[in-house]
């Protein structure tokens, strides 16, 4: 399952946002003129922290470098 059929309109939409509105960053840091004062990484961070009642949430690129 490559996972293209579980991406609905809402996902969609979002990502269109982040590329249309804030330039294509995703990065926690860094760019701020660029990214409209939107931090995507790190409203994420707190959304899911909120979710799973955790105290921290850090967003990272794979296993591996959550690891370390």
């Amino acid at each position: 399952m490559p996972g293209f059929e579980v991406i609905g309109k809402e996902e969609q939409e979002a990502l269109n946002q982040i590329f249309e509105r804030d330039n294509g960053i995703l990065f926690a840091h860094g760019f701020d003129a660029l990214r409209n004062n939107r931090f995507r990484v790190r409203e994420f961070e707190t959304q899911f922290a909120a979710k799973f009642g955790a105290r921290y949430c850090q967003a990272v690129t794979s296993g591996s470098t959550a690891l370390l």
